[in-house]
């Protein structure tokens, strides 16, 4: 390794080329710093009695204001920008330092003169990946500029529409004096883009239509792409939200767990699994391995988690039961069925004898979805996927439930196969005291026990059902002959 000189910055030659998108992720992670620099700041003059500041603070927070006034520039204050650049380029480590530094297991290239590893000013790692993916998805200025054009509609599939998307595209990407509205008001002083913060139904985004503003639409699957919506012969442009993969991550990682805005990305990419690996990681997951103090180390999680070997050594066999590491009672669970679906197989064991379903429960992050993955791989069959939620945004009632029958539908001609569900908590109950929207309930609740019953009654058929609060569910689908056994998750 070439170490810098105490008078030379820190050398570039470090990982594969960067991919186009990295320079517009900087820019984008440097205004999200500066806006968090000016949250803190208010939070500070807060506390210190400033009724202004305390004022401005609930209106950020209360969404009556897209983004926090910023003192910096009338004050000659350097800008989170400014001083990222000037870290980056700034005098580093002696070679004693450096070596020091590396044989304590730490990170050289991300440790500044001071000795310290992470930012001033820490980000939320949710934000910091779903920018970079932002980023990797638009690829340049000039790419999302073009999203912001009077009658441009841009469909993002992947994303989410969320509330808290709003704050971040505000913060980070559009331009200054520009706000962001779930529909464009009949006048504004100011441009506006037009970005649902839920899933859009056809009525919904005709009125959207209604209005020049630009449109950003997030939908999260591609077949909850609206009717109205074609492949790009009506004037819409489709885009596909990058995956997590090795660059997001390393970008993510300088970003995270780095002073200096660099980190040791030979090291790291060598400890990464493949993408298709990477793409596969839960939200839950990733924050886990990111509380690791190191890069590398955050790598190494990762490679665990994934039960991949890195790059470039060979993965170890995984074949059987032995895939499915874990002590709880969720894990012994799954490796009995996957005992029993091969003896049910081999013809050593009945159908009706079997254990056939599970229903887990526990915090989001705990490995839930993670684990019905696992049994699918260990026993070599089919893997369906389906969640209230992804019905839910099929529609009304009638079309809810044919989303939740086509799924269904899909795992039985899959069979065998492993059906997971994901979110059974969202059903709800009969019983509940609120009996706002009971009918449509006691549809739901209903369709839903009669596909279960229906499963049961077929072959080769494994249901895993994931849920997060089991007291909100109706008594019926946790009653004996539902689900076999119903077991918690902790967390990891």
């Amino acid at each position: 390794m070439t170490k810098p000189s105490p008078q030379s910055p820190l050398p570039k030659k470090n990982g594969a080329k960067r991919p186009q998108w990295w320079a517009y992720a900087q820019d984008c992670i440097a205004r999200l710093r500066a806006t968090e620099a000016d949250i803190v700041d208010l939070e500070r003059r807060a506390t210190d009695g400033d009724a202004a500041a305390v004022d401005t603070l609930m209106a950020y927070e209360g969404g009556d204001s897209p983004k926090p006034p910023s003192r910096r520039a009338a004050s000659g204050m350097e800008s989170a920008a400014e001083a990222m650049g000037r870290v980056s380029s700034a005098p580093h480590l002696s070679p004693e330092e450096w070596d020091a530094i590396a044989a304590d297991g730490g990170d050289p290239f991300a440790t500044a003169q001071d000795g310290s590893t992470r930012p001033a000013i820490p980000l939320p790692l949710r934000d910091v990946i779903l920018l970079a993916r932002l980023a990797a998805t638009f690829r340049t200025a000039e790419t999302w500029e073009a999203t912001l054009q009077p009658g441009a509609l841009t469909v993002v599939v992947g994303l989410e529409p969320t509330l808290s998307l709003g704050k971040l595209l505000t913060a980070a990407m559009l331009p200054n004096g520009w706000a962001i509205q779930s529909r464009a008001p009949r006048s504004a002083p100011h441009p506006v883009l037009q970005l649902p913060d839920r899933p859009v139904m056809e009525k919904e985004l005709e009125r959207l239509l209604q209005h020049p503003a630009p449109i950003l639409l997030p939908v999260a699957k591609q077949e909850h792409l609206p009717a109205l919506v074609g492949a790009g012969e009506t004037g819409e442009r489709i885009l596909f939200l990058e995956k997590v993969n090795a660059d997001i991550l390393l970008f993510a990682l300088s970003v995270s767990h780095s002073a200096t805005g660099r980190i040791d990305a030979d090291s790291v990419r060598a400890l990464l699994p493949n993408d298709e690996s990477l793409a596969t990681l839960e939200v839950g997951h990733l924050a886990m391995a990111c509380r690791a103090p190191t890069a590398r180390e955050v790598a190494e999680r990762i490679s665990f988690m994934t039960k991949t070997a890195p790059t470039e050594e060979v993965a170890r066999e995984r074949s059987g039961p032995a895939i499915i590491d874990g002590t709880t009672p969720a894990h012994h669970a799954v490796r009995n069925i996957v005992e029993d679906l091969a003896a049910w197989q081999a013809g050593d064991l009945n159908w009706s004898e079997m254990s056939r379903s599970l229903l887990i429960h526990g915090a989001p992050g705990s490995g839930k979805t993670y684990l019905a993955r696992q049994l699918s791989e260990a026993a070599g069959v089919a893997l369906v996927e389906g969640s209230f939620a992804d019905w839910q945004a099929a529609g009304h009632l009638g079309h809810m439930l044919a989303a939740m029958t086509k799924c269904f539908d899909d795992a039985v001609a899959n069979a065998p196969c492993v059906l997971f569900i994901d979110e059974v908590d969202s059903v709800g109950s009969r019983f509940g005291g609120d009996q706002h929207g009971i009918s449509y309930r006691v549809q739901v609740v209903n369709g839903f026990l009669q596909q279960i019953d229906r499963l049961a009654r077929t072959p080769g058929m494994i249901l895993i059902g994931a849920c997060n609060q089991i007291s909100r569910l109706d008594p019926a689908i946790t009653r004996p002959g539902r689900f076999d056994q119903i077991l918690q998750m902790p967390l990891p």
